[in-house]
């Protein structure tokens, strides 16, 4: 069964906090501003998730109503693309790791 790394990190604006979960490296910044907010973006550690078969990563073209903005790394998920008839479905890192927590299928936590 594959295995997917998985970068965890944290962001803190004001009050408010969060996780961040990425299939690239999550760069620790100290200070970042949105609207004005001083916020600060940590990297936490990597985790490793494993799949069921079919479960891989890509690079896929991200693309949005204002045009395409490049490739960047998705899992294709081959359950949900069966389910469908208009193409292939993707998850991003934070998909993986909720499937993972809410016991979906065998997605299971490795390191």
């Amino acid at each position: 069964m594959p295995v997917i790394p998985v970068h965890v990190g944290r962001i803190d604006f004001g009050s408010c906090s969060g996780m961040i979960y990425s299939f690239e490296p999550i760069a620790s910044k100290k200070e970042v501003a949105v609207d004005g907010v001083k916020g600060f973006i940590r990297s936490i550690t990597t985790i490793q998730i494993q799949t069921p078969e079919g479960f891989v990563l890509e690079q896929v073209k991200d693309v949005n109503p204002y045009g395409d903005i490049g490739f960047n790394p998705m899992v294709f998920d081959p359950i949900e693309t069966a389910k469908g008839t208009t193409g292939r479905v993707y998850m991003r890192a934070a998909r993986l790791v909720e499937r993972m927590r809410s016991g979906y299928g065998d997605f299971a936590q490795v390191g």
